[in-house]
């Protein structure tokens, strides 16, 4: 071989690259010990975004396109190694492209479950999952914050750093849901009838919760639905024992709950299902206003 060639097979004239593994979210690119030349050709693929790192320092940012690399298109790079007059000589860059393609039905799941008080079924232990999809909006900001130092990051490795933020996410959200319980909601409905004493009505998110207003009026002597009227949510069995009854949303729980089942059998084959379905719901006028 000659030293002309010797020299080139040493030079990276064309830059571009494809990844086989569609679970893949960023990679280096291998240059395999060679210098980018002037005027090397950049090629960035629909759905990529290549990364300049100068000297460790993420530098220039290219989305898809044909660029030819010099001072003109690398400002930050140009500035860094004070190209103060324009260059024409090899240079080393690693170039990292990222995947900024949607990538859908990533699964998720608590590996524990929090054991919580349910007022019908008293200690339950419970556990989330679900899937979720993403796409990279700043791939400076992924690239410095998630893959730091790997020369190539996958869906794997996000969800090794996604699950356990959801999973402490939902943990805090049941910790405190039990904490909101452990304080009565009678003692908290009291208080605040208590402090506001011209409130006319209260709407409350469930029945269990307008059964503790209503007794809360009692005890305080406010007259329902003289003074206060009630309204509750859901008309489950407690809105009809209560005295008086109840005023109460009424939900279609046998239709959501046939809806339900046939999204899971249509997503077990693969079909696509609604991700929202608003259902009628109605009024049940009891003695509560």
């Amino acid at each position: 071989m000659g030293l002309k060639n010797l020299i080139k097979g040493q030079l990276l004239s064309s830059i571009s690259y494809r990844s086989s593994d569609p679970q893949e979210l960023a990679a280096v690119y291998d240059r395999d010990g060679r210098r980018i030349m002037y005027e090397s050709v950049l090629t960035v693929m629909p759905g990529q975004a290549a990364i300049l790192v100068n000297e460790g320092q993420m530098t220039d940012i290219f989305m898809p396109g044909r660029y030819e690399l010099t001072t003109n298109n690398m400002p930050v790079t140009t500035t860094l190694n004070q190209w103060k007059y324009g260059f024409h000589d090899t240079f080393i860059v690693d170039i990292i492209f990222v995947n900024t393609n949607e990538i859908i039905d990533i699964p998720w799941g608590t590996s524990e479950q929090v054991t919580v008080k349910d007022e019908v079924f008293g200690l339950v232990n419970v556990g989330a999952n679900g899937k979720y999809s993403l796409s990279i909006t700043d791939p400076k900001l992924f690239a410095e914050n998630l893959m730091g130092v790997k020369n190539r990051y996958t869906v794997a490795d996000l969800k090794s750093f996604v699950t356990p933020q959801i999973a402490m996410y939902f943990k805090e959200i049941v910790t405190e849901k039990q904490m909101f319980d452990s304080m009565e909601y009678y003692e908290f409905v009291r208080e605040k009838l208590i402090e506001h004493p011209d409130v006319d009505g209260v709407f409350a998110s469930s029945d269990v919760i307008g059964a503790y207003v209503l007794q809360a009026c009692a005890d305080l002597g406010i007259k329902v639905p003289e003074q206060l009227k009630i309204v509750g949510f859901d008309d489950v069995n407690i809105a009809q024992f209560t005295s008086p009854g109840l005023t109460t949303i009424h939900q279609p729980v046998e239709q959501m709950a046939e809806l339900a089942v046939a999204a899971i059998a249509q997503i077990d084959e693969g079909k696509v299902v609604p991700t929202k379905t608003v259902f009628p719901v109605t009024l049940v006028e009891r003695g509560t206003t």
